[in-house]
């Protein structure tokens, strides 16, 4: 323990020359000065709430990046007043992100194979200070045991409840006020959800088996503020109608939820920013190409009539900046509708798109796909390239980080080309064909 401490005070830049004969209650006591006076005190005052709101997750919890920003953005942390043309909300959030990684506040959780930063994690001792301090603030408060007192007179507007049954009493515990429900590894919430009038973001995690059963996802029609909706690792079978009237939801993570199709009433989310259904899932038709004001997608057709028309529809999302699907290919139709679609993706900065490729390579001539500069990792592993294309240059990737695809022959001249692009950190090319670099 006393190494850890010690390491956690020398990452954060502490100067004191006596850290190595400090014993365990004097680095602790140590970190919390620090913790409260520098990384704390000194935060901005949205830079505050971003950090105060790690208090809601469980301890040694891996935090994912992406969906963290969209939840500081369903809560307000981030305004549009902040962004400008060139950055909007999203990009403002990763900034927040890294200048808390850059204070050691929290712990960046990278990709083993790649390097890429996908989450984040609370060393317990920051996250028992943020808790602290979320407590005294009045920000959250969390019930992890059974003992419910902590919650008599609580007026916090953001409630959490970890590994533990969602008891009915909880009605009655003024959560009519609360901005922010989550419910992790925990029962059925829809004992509680009734009672709310003014939510922002509601999450559950019924990771715990069959005991949680299946999620009904009731009085959904009167959360009129919400803004992010993430039922995960939970059953449910379908949506009920009335999410189509959540006029102002902007995420809605439905991951690992076993649903089958995608109901019509999600194509009425005309604000809906970020969309994630990674189980296989039958789309109606045109329901994507509707949610044009999309930045981020995560979506696996279920049959061949839902990814062409998935494909087809996909070039109508031009605001979209994060896409991961799997597309398998069917044929030449396919692949050239699936590229016409790339093209029109001007803001596109992390593209994934797995599946099979057809056998035959796509020629020069056929791989008209004009990537933006803006596109920071590229995974193509539907597509199967006769060649390396000729846009994988210094000119039109400067800010590629990751590459990830499939070239019949990778030519000498092939490899000096991608040396030359100055961010690139990951490149794994499958290939039939390769000769020997001198």
């Amino acid at each position: 323990m006393k190494k850890v401490l010690r390491d956690i005070l020398i990452d954060s830049e502490y100067m004191n020359p006596n850290v190595m004969i400090l014993d365990e209650r004097q680095l602790i006591n140590e970190l919390r000065r620090l913790t409260e006076n520098k990384s704390y005190y000194d935060l901005p005052s949205h830079l505050k709430a971003c950090l105060l709101y790690l208090s809601l997750f469980r301890e040694e919890y891996g935090i994912e990046k992406n969906l963290l920003i969209w939840k500081w953005i369903a809560e307000g942390f981030i305004q549009n007043e902040q962004a400008t043309s060139e950055i909007e909300l999203f990009e403002l959030g990763e900034g927040y992100f890294n200048k808390l990684i850059n204070r050691s506040m929290i712990q960046p959780m990278e990709l083993e194979d790649n390097g890429f930063v996908y989450g984040c994690r609370v060393h317990d001792m920051v996250l028992d200070l943020v808790r602290s301090l979320s407590s005294e603030e009045k920000f959250a408060t969390i019930l992890d045991s059974d003992d419910q007192q902590k919650l008599v007179g609580s007026n916090a507007r953001r409630f959490a409840v970890h590994g533990r049954n969602v008891d009915p009493q909880l009605v009655d515990m003024g959560l009519e006020k609360v901005r922010s429900f989550s419910a992790s590894q925990c029962g059925d919430v829809n004992v509680v959800t009734s009672c709310f009038q003014v939510v922002r973001v509601l999450i559950e995690d019924c990771s715990v088996g069959k005991a949680c059963g299946k999620h009904r996802l009731q009085h959904v029609w009167n959360l009129h503020h919400l803004r992010y909706l993430g039922i995960w690792n939970t059953r449910i079978d379908e949506l009920p109608k009335e999410v189509g009237d959540l006029k102002f939801l902007q995420t809605l993570n439905l991951s690992a939820t076993g649903m089958q199709q995608l109901p019509e009433c999600v194509g009425m989310l005309k604000q809906l920013l970020c969309l994630r259904i990674n189980d296989s899932i039958t789309v109606p038709t045109g329901l994507i190409g509707s949610l044009t004001s999309l930045q981020e997608l995560k979506l696996w057709p279920a049959d061949d009539v839902s990814t062409r028309q998935f494909v087809k529809e996909l070039g109508k999302l031009i605001e979209l900046r994060i896409l991961r699907c799997t597309i398998h290919a069917r044929d030449e139709s396919m692949e050239r509708d699936l590229l016409e679609s790339l093209e029109n993706l001007h803001k596109i900065r992390t593209l994934c798109v797995l599946g099979s490729a057809l056998a035959r390579g796509i020629t020069g001539e056929e791989a008209c796909f004009v990537p933006p500069q803006c596109l920071g990792q590229l995974c193509l592993e539907c597509f199967r390239f006769s060649g390396l294309p000729m846009w994988i240059n210094l000119s039109l990737l400067q800010n590629l980080t990751h590459l990830d695809m499939a070239v019949h022959v990778v030519q000498e001249q092939d490899m000096e080309t991608l040396g030359r692009l100055p961010e690139l950190c990951y490149l794994k090319l499958n290939s039939d064909h390769t000769r020997p670099v001198t």
